[in-house]
C-alpha cells in the first residue's frame, strides 16, 4: 500500500504556501498529471446530493466522518465532481472545511482534497494525492484540542492505514452544521453508485453514527436513504 505524506501536519499560512508549491513541483519532475487549484466560486450552478446533520446549533459536535466509496464517471470539459465531508463554521457569509475526492475533466482518475473557506476571504482548494477507483476511503475532520483553538486535525483513511493527515487554522473556528455530500457542477455528470456509510459525529471520546439528518437533492439526482448514516445517490447524465 502506497502511502502519501506530501502534506502533513499543514497549517493554513505561509508553511502550506512553501509545502504546496514542493509538492506540485515534485509532480512536475515525475511527469504526472498536471495538478490544478481550483477556487469554489469557478462555476455558478452546484448540484448536490447527500445528508445534512440535523440537531440544535450550540450541540454541534466537534467532528465528523464517514466512509466514502470511490466512483470514477465521465466528466465534461470545464467542470468536475466531487464528494465529501464537511463541517461548516458559518452560514452568513458561508465557512466551512471540507475534506473528500474530486475529479476534474484533466485528471484520469479522482484525487483527494481538502478546503477551507473563512474570514480571510481565501479560497483553498489543495489536492493532495490520487485515488484507487471502486475503493472506499474514511475522511475525518475534528477538532485538534490543542491550546490554539483555531486548529481542526484532517484524516484520510483506508482501513487502519493513513493515507494522509494534516492540520488547517480557521477563523471562526466554531462548528455550526456538518454534512455529507456528492456535488457536481454539472447536471450531466452520471454519480450512480456513490455510497456513503457509517457518517459518524465526535461526542469528545468516541464516534457514535450519525441519529438524525436532513436529506437534500437537486435534480436530476437523487438519493436512497438506508439510515441516518448511510445512503446512495445517483442520477444526472
Amino acid at each position: 500500500m502506497i502511502k502519501y505524506s506530501f502534506i502533513s501536519k499543514v497549517k493554513l499560512g505561509r508553511e502550506v504556501v512553501l509545502v504546496v508549491r514542493e509538492y506540485f513541483l515534485w509532480l512536475a519532475l515525475l511527469s504526472v498529471l498536471p495538478l490544478i487549484i481550483l477556487p469554489v466560486a469557478a462555476a455558478s450552478q452546484r448540484y448536490y446530493a447527500g445528508y445534512a446533520f440535523k440537531y440544535i446549533e450550540w450541540l454541534t459536535p466537534w467532528g465528523t466522518r464517514a466512509n466514502i466509496y470511490t466512483i470514477d464517471t465521465n466528466v465534461p470539459t470545464g467542470h468536475f465532481y466531487s464528494e465529501w465531508v464537511c463541517i461548516i463554521l458559518r452560514y452568513s457569509s458561508k465557512y466551512w472545511i471540507q475534506l473528500g475526492y474530486l475529479k476534474t475533466d484533466t485528471y484520469s482518475v479522482p484525487w483527494f482534497y481538502w478546503e477551507t473557506y473563512d474570514s480571510s476571504g481565501r479560497h483553498l482548494f489543495y489536492v493532495i494525492a490520487p485515488t484507487i477507483p471502486g475503493r472506499t476511503y474514511a475522511f475525518t475532520i475534528v477538532h485538534a484540542m490543542k491550546t490554539d483553538m483555531r486548529l481542526w486535525t484532517l484524516v484520510i483513511q483506508e482501513g487502519v492505514n493513513t493515507i494522509w493527515s494534516g492540520e488547517v487554522s480557521v477563523n471562526p473556528y466554531e462548528p455550526k452544521d456538518h454534512q455529507a455530500f456528492v456535488e457536481t457542477t454539472t447536471a450531466t455528470i452520471w454519480i450512480t453508485g456513490s455510497h456513503f456509510n457509517k457518517i459518524s459525529y465526535f461526542d469528545g471520546r468516541s464516534w457514535p453514527y450519525w441519529y438524525t439528518h436532513v436529506k437534500i437533492v437537486t435534480l436530476p439526482y437523487y438519493v436512497v436513504e438506508v439510515s441516518h448514516y448511510e445512503f446512495y445517490a445517483g442520477g444526472g447524465g
